[in-house]
């Protein structure tokens, strides 16, 4: 959603105007902004600091005040990265294949398995 003062194109998809749609922002800052340098890098980014990028080669998003990232990177890894507590939790099966899975932690690592199943 664009921010109040910023300019947008605006689609009229019939005569009532009442019914405009704003399809994109014009970016104002492409010059002074060192995330726009390299056209190959593509990101959207919120007011509040969330981005998503498209690199070559790799992609994903982080959310640098709470300190959460994940990314997918070409022949290499999945890494993702949490400020807070991870869980992850199935109704079935949760796997995990590869020639090697590294989990860091500062603290404690836990895993539990149901005794039920």
């Amino acid at each position: 959603m664009p921010e109040t003062g910023t300019k947008v194109s605006l689609y009229f998809p019939d005569e009532d105007e009442r019914n405009a749609i704003a399809v994109n922002c014009i970016r104002q800052n492409g010059a002074s902004c060192s995330g726009m340098s390299d056209p190959s890098k593509r990101a959207l980014t919120t007011a509040e600091g969330k981005r998503l990028y498209l690199e070559p080669g790799m992609m994903g998003f982080d959310v640098k005040s709470a300190g959460h990232a994940m990314s997918l990177e070409d022949g290499k890894s999945i890494s993702f990265r949490s400020g807070t507590t991870v869980n992850i939790c199935a109704v079935e099966n949760i796997g995990f294949f590869a020639k090697k899975i590294t989990v860091n932690s500062p603290q404690a690592l836990n895993i539990l398995r149901d005794p039920e199943n």
